[in-house]
């Protein structure tokens, strides 16, 4: 296995994709933990065909581990390692608001 790479980052997830020799692996474990370990780490396994994943349902803005794990015969390999950083979440500033009624306003 090799050349793990993150893409596609955004607010709540990313994509994951590695290299590996075809057949070699039986399945991956791919591990991601925020980097100051203070949520549950979240365990994805994919089948020994799969180069890649997108990782969903994170939390904007957190560094996070990322692991992957390639499993043969029921022993892991020694992990590939990456680190990213979800985007945090737009920031909106100097709104006015102005027709107010009770039926709504104008932005």
């Amino acid at each position: 296995m090799e050349n793990l790479v993150v893409s596609n980052v955004n607010s709540y997830g990313f994509k994951i994709s590695w290299n590996a020799t075809d057949g070699a692996y039986d399945g991956f474990i791919i591990m991601v933990r925020d980097s100051g370990r203070l949520l549950e780490p979240v365990e994805h396994k994919v089948s020994g065909d799969h180069r890649s994943i997108n990782i969903t349902g994170l939390i904007t803005g957190i560094d996070y581990d990322i692991n992957v794990y390639g499993v043969a015969r029921g022993m892991n390999s020694k992990p590939l390692f990456a680190k990213t950083t979800t985007e945090a979440e737009p920031e909106v500033d100097h709104l006015t608001t102005s027709e107010v009624t009770s039926n709504g306003f104008k932005l």
